[in-house]
């Protein structure tokens, strides 16, 4: 597993569908891939979820199992096992995105930076450009004669 493509795929689709991620999934996600990096990366693992809770400082089990179903909907996380009560743990895979899946995802966010860049760069140029640069002389500074014996 890719930690980079992990990150990758999920930034294309948060950026792709920004009304549906929140900093909570943002969270929890990146926790999720600590997590199963921790425990070299095993196929599947248990999710307990108050040491979620607890990691990323959700307090209500409430908005901790819809931010983990969210989720799973989104295609991040396979539920292989369901707690049976907050006390218990999920247990969760981290699933692999296919890249041709979200090709035109990639070329978005690519397109979308690459301009942002472009307009950082020209708007850069211009603040430097427009500068002021206030010429001091010999006239404008006050010398004082101060010696150090």
């Amino acid at each position: 597993m890719d930690i980079y493509n992990l990150s990758r795929n999920f930034w294309n689709f948060s950026f792709e569908n920004p009304e549906k991620i929140k900093p909570n999934h943002i969270a929890m996600y990146f926790f999720a891939i600590e997590h199963c990096n921790r425990l070299g990366w095993k196929e599947k693992f248990g999710f307990p979820t108050t040491m979620v809770m607890d990691a990323i400082s959700i307090k209500s089990y409430n908005t901790f199992i819809k931010t983990l179903n969210d989720l799973v909907d989104y295609g991040f996380f396979k539920l292989i096992e369901k707690s049976k009560n907050q006390y218990s743990s999920n247990i969760i895979a981290i699933s692999k995105f296919d890249k041709a899946q979200y090709k035109a995802q990639y070329k978005a966010l690519d397109k979308a930076i690459t301009k942002h860049s472009t307009k950082q760069v020209e708007s850069t140029v211009q603040s430097i450009d427009s500068i002021d640069i206030q010429d001091y002389n010999n006239t404008n500074l006050q010398s004082n004669n101060i010696s150090f014996d």
